[in-house]
């Protein structure tokens, strides 16, 4: 077996022949390290996905409390900070800003009248 095909084999593969007694050692490690990385690239990407989104709760929170924003930006942004979350923090903050202008003009509208 070539060693540089490994990287062309399905996951089900690799762990079929990983699990092959009848393999050579040098494949099984080969095999091995491809699997681990793997692992690492699928859990990065799921970690950067996660990393990226606001939750439900957090959306709200900007959206409804835009002031406490260096509150909100402390707390978000302890672990990890990443551009696109920072881009998306600061567009959850202008639509809030932006919906707190509309309720205020609305305000004082209603109140002329």
């Amino acid at each position: 077996m070539d060693l540089n095909r490994v990287s062309k084999l399905s996951n089900e593969q690799l762990i079929k022949l990983y699990k092959n007694p009848n393999i050579d050692n040098e494949i099984k490690e080969s095999l091995l390290k491809e699997i681990k990385l793997r692992e690492l690239e699928n859990l990065e990407s799921e970690i950067s996905q996660k990393e990226v989104e606001f939750t439900e709760i957090e959306k709200f929170k900007l959206l409804f409390l835009p002031f406490l924003y260096r509150y909100h930006q402390k707390i978000m942004f302890k672990e990890s900070w990443s551009r696109k979350r920072d881009k998306q923090f600061w567009n959850y903050i202008t639509k809030g800003i932006i919906l707190y202008t509309f309720l205020l003009l609305i305000g004082l509208l209603l109140r002329n009248h």
